[in-house]
């Protein structure tokens, strides 16, 4: 039954985490890119062939500081399991004497 709980929670994290990492991306982009407000839509997409320079400088500042933050993110993930993940719940074999 635990394993099905964090296999869901999981897929819950996956879905959640595209869509809002999805959206910062977006919207980093819109707002970088002075061009109009259709052309940004399609850098936002990966489609950066019209845009230009301008378009590509917009796609990689936005796709660097999502990165950024996904990091953070993952950082913060990583030290609240480690300081709350109990001895007694580890396998014998991977706690410390």
């Amino acid at each position: 039954m635990a394993t099905g709980i964090g296999e869901t929670f999981q897929q819950v994290g996956v879905a959640i985490g595209i869509a809002g990492f999805g959206a910062l991306f977006q919207q980093l982009v819109l707002s970088k890119y002075a061009g109009p407000s259709a052309v940004g839509r399609e850098v936002a997409v990966g489609n950066i062939t019209r845009a230009g320079d301008a378009g590509r400088a917009a796609f990689v500042h936005s796709f660097t500081s999502v990165m950024v933050v996904c990091a953070i993110v993952c950082a913060v993930g990583a030290l609240v399991a480690f300081f709350f993940i109990r001895q007694r719940d580890l396998h014998e074999s991977a706690q410390v004497l």
